[in-house]
């Protein structure tokens, strides 16, 4: 699962949680944050309409590849 909370206006923290094969590490590395494989984080900035857009493109991409 994802979660994003608004730390501050325009900042953004992303919480992944994963089981495998997906790695919320490697999703989370895309945005400079890091974790493990089953459970990551990172901060992002925009607004609640470009975070969203990125984390789901990001997360689709990922899903994609898993082929």
């Amino acid at each position: 699962g994802l979660t994003l909370r608004e730390k501050e206006p325009g900042r953004y923290k992303l919480s992944a949680r994963t089981h495998a094969p997906v790695d919320a590490g490697a999703l989370c590395a895309l945005f400079g944050g890091g974790g493990h494989a089953r459970a990551a984080g990172c901060e992002i900035a925009g607004t609640p309409e470009e975070v969203t857009e990125k984390v789901l493109s990001a997360a689709k991409n990922a899903l994609r590849d898993l082929g």
